[in-house]
């Protein structure tokens, strides 16, 4: 399981009753697992506005159906 002092596990029984392990994953492994992902401000106006041309990726999100 590649376990290290410090680690953290979770213990479920399956559907068939057996003991299932799993190691949970630590900040390290969080901040690898989204290191890729794009980081984008959005600015909003009083009126609760934002300006798609500035936030492009959000837009598109908002608009996904």
């Amino acid at each position: 399981m590649g376990l290290s002092s410090g680690d953290h596990l979770q213990a479920t029984l399956n559907a068939e009753g057996k003991l299932c392990l799993e190691k949970l994953l630590s900040a390290l492994d969080w901040q690898a697992l989204i290191a890729g992902i794009p980081v984008e401000h959005v600015d909003f106006d009083a009126a609760g506005n934002y300006d798609a041309t500035k936030s492009p990726n959000f837009d598109e999100w908002m608009h996904e159906e």
